[in-house]
């Protein structure tokens, strides 16, 4: 058995250099895999940061944008309101008109004194206008 042992001692130191090698070989493979796998991760995590981060600025300013054409057409609004009341034309039946062709919610016009006078549609009384 000896003799059989020595005979084959070549392959076996063979082998089992090979199969070192090969061990060294795929957990080299596998520490590049890993770490080029990782960096591709960290440059995707980046990339959604950034464009989240570019959808907000957009947006706010979508937003900020909405809020100024609003209040520019409530001011258009309250100076026709505002016209019609000086000329004395301002009447219930035209409020309502002019708040219903304008898509206005709802319209309260107001004495000097801060008194509630009349107001577009809907109920009467507290909370409303």
């Amino acid at each position: 058995m000896s003799n059989r042992l020595t005979r084959n001692a070549p392959v076996l130191a063979a082998g089992a250099i090979v199969s070192a090698a090969l061990v060294a070989v795929g957990w080299v493979d596998y520490r590049a895999t890993r770490r080029e796998l990782l960096d591709l991760l960290r440059d995707q995590a980046v990339s959604l940061r950034a464009t989240v981060a570019a959808a907000v600025r957009v947006n706010r300013l979508a937003g900020a944008q909405a809020e100024q054409d609003l209040a520019a057409r409530l001011l258009d609004n309250a100076r026709l309101l505002g016209e019609l009341d000086r000329r004395g034309a301002l009447d219930q039946p035209t409020l309502d008109a002019v708040a219903r062709d304008n898509a206005l919610f709802r319209v309260t016009v107001f004495d000097a004194r801060g008194v509630r006078e009349r107001g577009s549609g809907g109920p009467r009384g507290f909370g409303f206008g």
